[in-house]
């Protein structure tokens, strides 16, 4: 894709959410985060893919980028 902005990154991580594909969706959100800033779409799709107790730190670890960020 030549051109990567929050739309298209966040509809990618909201797919492999949608597939359970905790640590695909993991690993794009990192690379979101040094490229553009996520919005609150990306959140939530970011903690939608973190739903199970296996990946329950990642969501929190999102949830408290989010919040961090806000209070900036």
């Amino acid at each position: 894709m030549p051109v990567r902005n929050v739309v298209s990154w966040t509809s990618i991580i909201s797919g492999f959410a949608q597939e359970r594909q905790v640590d695909v969706c993991v690993q794009l959100f990192s690379e979101i985060r040094h490229s553009s800033k996520p919005n609150d779409f990306t959140y939530a799709s970011i903690l939608s893919a973190c739903t199970g107790s296996v990946a329950l730190g990642h969501g929190k670890s999102a949830l408290c980028q989010q919040v961090i960020g806000l209070s900036s």
